[in-house]
């Protein structure tokens, strides 16, 4: 077996209209793709710091046998906790922001 890493960091700024005001959220997004098999996933975005309109969906693919185990992808945000405005699905890579009612108002998020 082989462990192989690759590391992608994105800045993000979404501009949200929420309780009647614009705000806007700045952000980075670090992507760690570990991968224990013969190849490591490859995004099919060429590109991923064009990340300007939520949602956006991360895909990737990578070259393994079998879909099932070896080929099976996982999306989450490892330090995105309570107090995270954005939110991701673990199945299908799609990140967005949270709802409006899941907001603090007066929160820095950072």
């Amino acid at each position: 077996k082989y462990l192989k890493y690759q590391k992608y960091i994105l800045d993000i700024q979404a501009d949200i209209y929420l309780f009647n005001q614009n705000y806007s959220i700045k952000t980075n997004i670090e992507i760690n793709i570990y991968e224990i098999n013969k190849y490591r996933p490859n995004f099919i975005n060429q590109t991923l710091i064009e990340l300007y309109e939520l949602p956006y969906q991360f895909q990737a693919f990578d070259f393994d046998n079998n879909k099932q185990t070896n080929g099976y992808l996982t999306y989450y945000l490892s330090n995105c906790f309570n107090y995270c405005p954005f939110e991701i699905n673990p199945n299908n890579g799609i990140l967005n922001l949270k709802k409006q009612i899941n907001f603090i108002k007066d929160h820095i998020y950072d």
